[in-house]
């Protein structure tokens, strides 16, 4: 036989065989969990510790491939996690820092320690809760001068669309850092002093002075209450209206809206636990007056930022120090600066936006228990 057959023959043979030998490795690799890469072959981890019953349950003593994923906020910064949240614990009470692990220790970690929560079971530059933080930090205008020429670039086109009016709907509310679980007087009626007061009486009993023109608001809205507003009543009833806001971050429960108020009131309780800085507090004391003219001294005045529906207005509160069932009383200060309608038969507070009317509603169960605890503490005085 020619030599050129047989190399032939040979040449042949021999794609044959590894093609065979490449078919069986294949089906070896998949057989076994193995696969290649390059010149590379890894066994994929999962499955060996699946088989070996050791599968990894570092984090919440729950697999990692069976926790569910979230979307942290992304941005860029020219400074490291670590050095990072160095500065943040020089920046005070601004920062919200985290609670501790859920995780037992002994499910965590120990070689990866996050210093935003000061403890192991992740690196820093992986804390999802620091990510959301420095997010929110830079939303208020804090850190920026950390952040990347990209990243000040996109910061400066969100601020020029918020001041051009470009977002169609009203802001989110802020941060909730916690939760908070018929009066007259003030150095001001009303909204203004007692000299303006005596003015504005003396106006109305002057037939001839025509009275003040307020200018025509920018947003026309028509306002209106209808009976599918009180579907979900316990009715009939006759309860106050009750709700719940967000007062200096903070969501406080309990908050009675009394149009017969002329000045706000936040009590000291529910101060104390808003952990506001004291120094905020102007201590200029002011002589209330009951209905029935009783008469309390207050602690002093502060100044807190409330969110209602895209609203965030500064109001400002007189600190009461007694028992409260309520940790806030919303007077005609703010009900006229919000150009709102309050319906204690509708359970609603209805007000005019740049979006449309918008809506807060009472909590009804709340009313009824604030009304129980202030009758239980009528019988313990008496």
């Amino acid at each position: 036989m020619p030599s050129e057959k047989v190399s032939g023959l040979i040449l042949i043979y021999t794609r044959n065989l590894t093609n065979t030998f490449a078919g069986q490795w294949k089906m070896y690799w998949q057989k076994h969990g193995l696969r290649s890469s390059g010149k590379k072959m890894r066994r994929n981890i999962q499955s060996r510790h699946e088989s070996s019953g050791e599968r990894s349950t570092y984090g919440r003593g729950i697999p990692r491939s069976s926790r569910p994923k979230v979307e942290a906020p992304e941005y860029l910064l020219s400074i490291e996690p670590v050095d990072l949240v160095a500065v943040m614990r020089e920046m005070g009470k601004t920062i919200k820092w985290p609670r501790k692990m859920n995780a037992l220790p002994e499910h965590r970690d120990p070689k990866l320690r996050c210093e935003f929560h000061g403890d192991h079971g992740h690196r820093t530059e992986e804390c999802i809760a620091l990510k959301f933080e420095v997010a929110e930090l830079l939303k208020q205008g804090h850190l920026r001068e950390f952040l990347t020429d990209k990243g000040k670039q996109t910061y400066a086109r969100r601020d020029d669309q918020r001041q051009t009016g470009a977002v169609d709907s009203p802001p989110d509310p802020p941060r909730q850092d916690r939760v908070i679980n018929c009066i007259s007087g003030g150095n001001e009626v009303s909204g203004v002093s007692y000299s303006a007061a005596k003015r504005h009486t003396r106006q109305v009993s002057n037939t001839e002075i025509q009275p003040n023109r307020e200018h025509p608001s920018k947003v026309d809205e028509t306002v209106t209450f209808r009976s599918t507003d009180k579907s979900d009543l316990f009715s009939p009833h006759h309860d106050a209206l009750v709700i719940s806001l967000h007062i200096a971050n903070c969501l406080t429960k309990r908050i009675l809206i009394d149009n017969g108020s002329s000045c706000n009131i936040l009590f000291n309780s529910a101060l104390r636990e808003m952990q506001v800085d004291e120094s905020k507090l102007s201590r200029r004391t002011t002589m209330l007056t009951g209905f029935s003219g009783e008469q309390k001294s207050t602690l002093g005045e502060i100044v807190l930022p409330v969110y209602a529906e895209g609203f965030n207005l500064y109001i400002n509160f007189l600190v009461l120090n007694c028992q409260s069932p309520y940790n806030a009383i919303l007077g005609r200060p703010w009900i006229h600066e919000l150009k709102a309608i309050p319906s204690t038969y509708h359970q609603l507070i209805k007000f005019p936006t740049k979006w449309g009317v918008k809506e807060i509603k009472g909590e009804q169960r709340a009313a009824r228990e604030c009304y129980q605890n202030a009758l239980k503490k009528k019988k313990q005085e008496l």
